[in-house]
């Protein structure tokens, strides 16, 4: 196709070298949900979390403007947010009692030794909440109701 004049370029080295890099990185997708799994059943199994009320949705977690936007739509209400640019609008969703909670619990389960997977393969700091077992509780409940 396109490639096949760059492809008949290269030499047989290059070639090989290029078909090993690209079967190592399609190995390396293939594995990323049975590793995520997995590190999410250890930690389900070993963390004990510093915030366990962290896992549960409530009012207190979500910032007053968030609610009070949620409020008027629910009545037939249509506010929009501060715009930022065109389509790109601005509003705090988590209350600042929330954040510095889950900023310190990141940080305990930082400090637990299990294995954390990365957010994305641009970003080598963070952690995948879904891991830490948030989605459940607190995350699919924010993004249905």
């Amino acid at each position: 196709r396109r490639e096949r004049p760059l492809l008949e370029s290269l030499s047989f080295e290059a070639r090989d070298e290029l078909l090993s890099m690209l079967e190592a990185e399609a190995a390396r997708r293939r594995g990323i949900v049975p590793a995520a799994a997995a590190r999410k059943a250890r930690v389900a199994a070993e963390y004990s979390p510093l915030h366990p009320e962290l896992w549960t949705l409530c009012e207190r977690w979500l910032h007053r403007d968030f609610v009070a936007l949620v409020e008027q739509a629910r009545a037939g209400e249509l506010r929009r947010p501060p715009q930022l640019a065109p389509g790109i609008y601005t509003l705090p969703v988590f209350s600042e009692l929330f954040c510095r909670l889950l900023t310190e619990e990141l940080a305990h389960f930082g400090a637990s030794g299990l294995p954390v997977g990365q957010p994305n393969s641009m970003n080598r700091h963070g952690a995948l909440l879904d891991e830490l077992g948030l989605s459940a509780g607190l995350l699919d409940p924010l993004l249905s109701d």
